[in-house]
């Protein structure tokens, strides 16, 4: 997990998870989809440095494949 700026990525992961449990959510875009709007919420979040933003968006990604073991078929 990234360790600087670590409350950031901890609320980027908690509203994420949230925004994927609603009714559709985001468990319902495609896969690249997905990945580009969790990269411009790291973004957004102040996360400006190429490969820390990669990073942290993998550490949010990999919450959210967590939370659903199951994923659907995309």
């Amino acid at each position: 997990m990234v360790t600087r700026n670590g409350s950031s990525v901890s609320w980027l992961i908690d509203r994420t998870s949230r925004n994927q449990r609603c009714a559709e959510g985001l468990g319902a875009l495609p896969e690249t989809e997905l990945g580009e709007v969790i990269a411009s919420a790291v973004r957004l979040c102040g996360f400006l440095n190429p490969i820390e933003a990669r990073d942290v968006s993998a550490t949010v990604l990999e919450a959210l494949k967590m939370e659903d073991p199951i994923p659907e078929h995309r």
